[in-house]
């Protein structure tokens, strides 16, 4: 039970990220229904490619992430692709992170040294960078926690605003952004397949949390 409670938390810690900040406002954008759509949508989509990838994950012997399952049952070509796609994306989504993480806590410490975005930026950098460099054990470790913070700071904004929600802007139209306004976004946040490797990996106690 406790690896895979484990396990459910590596998902939830690869799918809950910055594109939870950016749903709300591509939402308020296009309209909620069409938020909502897409949501509803794209999760499901979602949720087949993680179940099929974690069937492939479950059906293969041996220790792979997607680029060696690429290069197992589709050939070198498709290795190659699935390498330069998932490099791009990753750091493409590192230097989000780093971005908005470095914004949030300007705002969060804007009482204090009046220090940039760009400051907070890098000493964000260095706290993710000395984790990692610590072992990946550690990092398992500081991610779990920081996904359960995560997790209750979301509770707490729920139950405080649940008491603002106005019916006037989930019936609205936004400011006609467009059907396609929220996909990408929205895609985004729901990615998760990355992880289920690894979640397989703690599931089997391969891991070393």
């Amino acid at each position: 039970m406790r690896q895979f409670l484990h396990g459910t938390i590596i998902l939830m810690g690869m799918i809950i990220g910055v594109g939870l900040f950016a749903v709300p406002y591509v939402s308020a954008r296009a309209g909620f229904g069409i938020g909502l759509f897409w949501i509803v949508l794209l999760g499901a989509v979602s949720l087949l490619i993680n179940l099929y990838f974690g069937e492939v994950v479950a059906g293969t012997p041996g220790k792979h992430r997607l680029v060696g399952y690429a290069d197992r049952y589709l050939g070198h070509s498709a290795k190659k692709i699935v390498t330069i796609s998932q490099t791009l994306s990753f750091w493409g989504a590192q230097v989000a992170y780093m971005l908005v993480g470095g914004t949030f806590l300007k705002i969060l410490f804007q009482g204090g040294n009046g220090s940039s975005s760009f400051f907070y930026t890098i000493l964000l950098f260095g706290f993710v960078a000395t984790i990692t460099f610590l072992g990946l054990r550690i990092f398992d470790r500081v991610e779990f926690w920081m996904t359960w913070l995560l997790l209750a700071i979301i509770a707490v904004i729920l139950v405080l605003g649940v008491p603002h929600i106005e019916a006037s802007n989930l019936i609205g139209a936004g400011t006609g952004a467009g059907l396609f306004f929220p996909y990408g976004i929205i895609l985004f946040a729901l990615s998760g397949a990355a992880a289920i490797p690894e979640m397989w990996d703690m599931v089997n106690k391969k891991g070393t949390f």
